[in-house]
């Protein structure tokens, strides 16, 4: 794909990724899924089929998922500046926190609260991840026979997961009766 023929503002395209760099966590589904819902549906900057082709064309290539995306769709909308300004204004609040979070954790991670509150945040972070999994997946099914035939590969992993842990459960239980 080229950049779009409705070029925008490099200056409004790294203020929001700046802010999605600041403020969206959750993991790359996470980030693509809010990537989706605000480009497509509240900024309509691309249409869903140019943001289907992006997360397509970017799960294709190694490296960080979000990022790629990110990038890919501020070369469309922007060009090849669009996306280097994008790419850094994405990656920047990310390598900040990240940073700060790090240096937090090694200085203070002995104390319960700081140990809480980073065990906290997991169960949200787990419900964002889910809730994007569902909306990119409503993206890329066009109808019910999608659904019912790309709905049974996790169902099925589940299941091969569930005897494998029970496995290894049964043989830890094997192990743990035959040392007494």
């Amino acid at each position: 794909m080229t950049p779009s023929t409705e070029q925008g503002n490099i200056g409004e395209l790294v203020r929001y990724f700046l802010r999605l760099g600041f403020l969206g966590f959750g993991g790359p589904v996470a980030l693509v899924g809010q990537m989706e819902r605000e480009l497509v549906n509240e900024k309509k900057w691309l249409t869903k089929e140019q943001m289907r082709e992006a997360i397509a064309i970017c799960q294709s290539l190694p490296g960080p998922l979000a990022i790629q995306v990110g990038i890919y769709v501020a070369y469309l909308r922007c060009g090849f500046w669009g996306a280097w300004a994008g790419g850094w204004a994405f990656i920047l609040p990310n390598f900040v926190i990240v940073a700060a979070l790090g240096a937090l954790y090694v200085y203070l991670g002995d104390l319960q609260p700081v140990t809480a509150i980073f065990y906290g945040v997991s169960p949200a972070v787990i419900a964002l991840i889910l809730h994007s999994c569902y909306r990119l997946a409503k993206l890329g099914m066009e109808d019910w026979l999608q659904w019912g035939d790309r709905g049974g590969m996790p169902g099925g992993y589940r299941r091969s997961a569930g005897r494998g842990s029970i496995a290894i459960h049964r043989r830890r239980h094997r192990r743990h009766s035959l040392l007494r």
